[in-house]
């Protein structure tokens, strides 16, 4: 065990290295320093409430091990680790019954299997594998030192089977051939492999990408899709990055380097899900949402009550509301924007922008930064949402004369609701959220009109 993210007496810290006498319900104890190890001399460890447990002396938290937390340091190697958003995320999470650990909403990568026959898709559809299955044995290996990965560097690189290309007929005039180079290699650079590759089907300019050593190089970059090699970056400039890509394809993986794309998949969605932003106050301001002749209307996941909300013992599914903002809507609205987060297996409405013609925008909820869906609207009667039992999934807006926006977000296999439908405009919005900068999804979506 690496140590535990935990909250005591208002304060969020990361204990040093512990360990513990039982994962179901042992004592799980660390040293309060960060730097400090279990096992080294007059090292003073303390017990630390996980989990189902209740907190010690004001202390709880959850527990990582050594080996993931050491990949989560290099996936924020140019930036510290946000303790505060990590804990949250982990409280917004229910801990299944029949499970050992938080349900993040995945399988971990193929540890779980998806029960699609005896329960619907929105429901908690994840089984733990047998101990001794594939899965579980290459897991077994660890995923931050990898010793095939240090050898990497040694082998003989070897040439890549022969490529018959001629490149698309040229007909018309290409206008990448008018760049440079070294242009077009940077470009091919900020493309996903297979997109930059599939570019040499329409422009014979790209062709040459194929044989860039900086373009191959490009992949191992962080954000790219052979991120999970960060050793790489380390390795001398004469490496051959082309054959280096094509060795750590997934068919000639050994069971260390596949346990490493593995966690090291699951750590970049806890980094992006830890990243978003909350926009504050908390509480918008709302004129005319207090007269006596409006009415509410809600729809919402599978919202557990708020008791106990610091312990888990109670909290195996659904969701929970930590925070609830609203707001009146612009009488001149022009657009509305929506954020996504991906949580697992399912996306998630996670903020909702409403964008007047004249003035500023009204935030609800969570931002991500660059990747907002954008509907104009200028009418709005009431909203369809998919709802699953962690929230909302999918929204459609109401427009003029019952007409509707496409949906945002992935509304397939999610209950569908009309429940927030009208007929006239919408007076205001009232949207609930689980803890705020982390795992966010709108977990509760109220409307307000007129009578």
């Amino acid at each position: 065990m690496r140590g535990i993210v935990y909250s005591s007496q208002g304060r969020i810290a990361v204990t040093g290295v512990g360990f513990y006498n039982d994962v179901n319900a042992g004592d799980w104890r660390a040293p309060l320093d960060f730097s400090g190890r279990w096992d080294e001399p007059d090292s003073a460890c303390y017990q630390i409430g996980v989990l189902r447990q209740r907190p010690i002396e004001g202390r709880y938290g959850f527990p990582f091990h050594e080996s993931c937390w050491s990949l989560l340091e290099q996936a924020y190697s140019q930036e510290s680790i946000p303790y505060k958003a990590l804990y949250e995320l982990c409280r917004s999470l229910p801990f299944p019954s029949l499970g050992t650990g938080l349900n993040w909403g995945h399988d971990f990568g193929g540890l779980l299997s998806v029960d699609n026959e005896d329960c619907y898709p929105w429901e908690d559809r994840f089984i733990d594998r047998d101990g001794g299955s594939a899965q579980y044995l290459t897991a077994r290996y660890d995923p931050y030192f990898v010793p095939e990965i240090q050898q990497l560097p040694y082998e003989p690189s070897e040439s890549p089977p022969a490529i018959n290309y001629s490149g698309p007929v040229k007909t018309t005039a290409d206008c990448f051939d008018l760049l440079p180079l070294e242009i077009r290699i940077a470009v091919a650079s900020q493309l996903p492999t297979v997109d930059a590759l599939n570019a040499r089907q329409a422009s014979r300019s790209f062709g040459t990408i194929f044989y860039s050593q900086q373009f191959w190089a490009s992949r191992f970059k962080a954000n790219a899709d052979r991120s999970w090699l960060f050793e790489a970056r380390e390795w001398v400039a004469q490496c051959d990055w082309r054959w280096l890509y094509r060795r750590t394809n997934k068919a000639y993986l050994i069971d260390g380097m596949r346990n490493r794309e593995r966690v090291w998949n699951l750590v970049r969605q806890v980094q992006e899900n830890a990243s978003l932003q909350w926009t504050e106050p908390p509480v918008l301001g709302s004129p005319g949402l207090d007269q006596p002749n409006l009415r509410w209307r809600e729809a919402t996941g599978d919202l557990r009550p708020k008791t106990r909300t610091d312990l888990y013992h109670d909290y195996g599914e659904g969701c929970r509301q930590f925070y609830e903002q609203q707001t009146s809507v612009p009488s001149r609205l022009c657009q509305m924007r929506f954020s996504i987060i991906q949580l697992g297996d399912a996306k998630y409405i996670a903020g909702i922008r409403l964008i007047p013609s004249q003035g500023q925008g009204i935030q609800l909820g969570y931002k991500v930064e660059g990747k907002e869906l954008v509907l104009d609207v200028s009418f709005l009667a009431g909203f369809n949402l998919a709802v699953g039992a962690r929230g909302i999934q999918g929204i459609q807006c109401i427009l003029d004369n019952s007409q509707t926006s496409p949906w945002v977000g992935c509304p397939l296999e999610a209950p569908k609701t009309r429940r927030l439908a009208d007929s006239g405009p919408i007076t205001g919005i009232r949207a609930g959220f689980d803890v705020s900068r982390t795992c966010l999804s709108v977990i509760s979506l109220i409307v307000r009109s007129l009578l």
